[in-house]
């Protein structure tokens, strides 16, 4: 990848930088989404906006034919990001459906990795389904967050095929369809309170802790066991559920909606009095959602490891006029452009991206650094077409 440097006194630099690839337990793994407001809402139609997110790139992952997972396609469009226990040792078969406008469109995996270092009590439950061929590029492309400790205490949105249900009773039956809604990562999982009480396990950062709230203070699982009091999203307050597994988590950036977390399982407290309405791991009120961490850097380094290579540079110059930075890009692009920023060549963030047949040809990414800003780091890259 080409990157770019407008330091401090404005000098320009390009260079090539190569692509690195860098106890008790009581949790449920998750397969769909529960709601708080009745049984069987918040459904999700192709095509439709919520919450500013086109959720048309979260999908399906059939295995050997049969629904198992969620998932979301990554940016470079030949990759789909989930959990890693829904590839881990998979034998056959893995198809990757899409429910569009147009109807469904299933593509086959090429091939599947879980992380390296799977595990599901480490924080490391993420897996790469590599596309047999790239996704028509009018599909929504998700990055992943880079930025660690800005997905805690702000809202997110999850969508997922899991099963349905409704909070009071729990998880129910799968009907096929997608879900969405609400929440809030309130922890990690390096607050050893936390994650002894609910899982049993280490402190590691590597996981992100919600709770499902009934807006009372007796359900409000973080509030009653560990004085962190938030009393939830209302009837838009969701949890996954079975189904589930694999599912983006996004949450908002200055650089558009990034994937926080990846659904991986379900657990509750570990002890009386409970916020939970039950003695079962099955998505009611006062539970906790455990996620993946997707910004840990163990984590997001395995995940553009695959992104990168489904992308190529292209050569781009920087145009200062008065305190204004431009990027100039050639005008002979023929795919999407992902036109992204750093500050330190490792964790790189969009800036802006583009879809097919509407790139500009100069972009102002902002204004001239001052002098208490580090170096900061620009590139652009379409996708590979093979």
């Amino acid at each position: 990848m080409f990157f770019y440097s407008f330091n401090l006194l404005g000098r320009i630099a390009c260079s090539f930088i190569a692509v690195l690839a860098i106890v008790f337990l009581s949790p449920h793994l998750l397969d769909g989404v529960v709601t708080s407001d009745g049984y069987g809402t918040h459904i999700m139609e192709p095509g439709e906006l919520v919450n500013g997110i086109n959720h048309d790139g979260v999908i399906q992952i059939l295995r050997n034919g049969n629904f198992s997972c969620s998932g979301a396609l990554l940016e470079g469009g030949r990759h789909v990001l989930t959990a890693g226990h829904c590839v881990s040792n998979q034998q056959g078969s893995i198809t990757v459906r899409f429910e569009l406008g147009s109807g469904f469109l299933d593509i086959e995996a090429e091939s599947w990795e879980a992380h390296p270092e799977f595990s599901i009590v480490q924080g490391s439950d993420v897996g790469i389904i590599t596309l047999s061929e790239r996704a028509p590029i009018s599909i929504p492309r998700y990055q992943p967050l880079g930025d660690t400790g800005s997905e805690i205490d702000v809202p997110n949105f999850v969508f997922g095929y899991g099963f349905t249900g409704h909070a009071p009773t729990g998880k129910d039956v799968r009907d096929g369809r997608k879900r969405g809604g609400r929440n809030r990562y309130e922890a990690t999982g390096s607050v050893r309170a936390i994650n002894r009480a609910t899982v049993g396990g280490l402190a590691i950062d590597r996981w992100l802790f919600s709770d499902f709230d009934s807006g009372l203070a007796e359900n409000d699982g973080f509030g009653f066991h560990f004085d962190k009091p938030d009393l939830g999203f209302g009837d838009d307050e969701v949890y996954a559920s079975s189904g589930d597994s694999g599912a983006p988590i996004f949450v908002a950036t200055p650089d558009g909606f990034a994937i926080a977390g990846v659904v991986s399982g379900g657990t509750r407290y570990n002890g009386t009095p409970n916020a939970d309405l039950d003695t079962l791991v099955n998505a009611t009120w006062g539970q906790f959602s455990r996620d993946t961490r997707i910004s840990a850097p163990e984590n997001y380094s395995f995940i553009v490891s695959y992104t990168l290579r489904a992308m190529k540079r292209i050569p781009i110059r920087i145009r200062r006029e008065s305190a204004s930075l431009y990027l100039v890009l050639g005008d002979d692009i023929e795919g999407p452009v992902y036109v992204k920023q750093s500050k330190n060549l490792e964790n790189w963030s969009d800036l802006v991206a583009f879809g097919f047949g509407d790139v500009p040809v100069e972009i102002q990414v902002g204004n001239f650094p001052s002098k208490t800003d580090p170096a900061l780091f620009f590139a652009a890259l379409t996708e590979r077409v093979e």
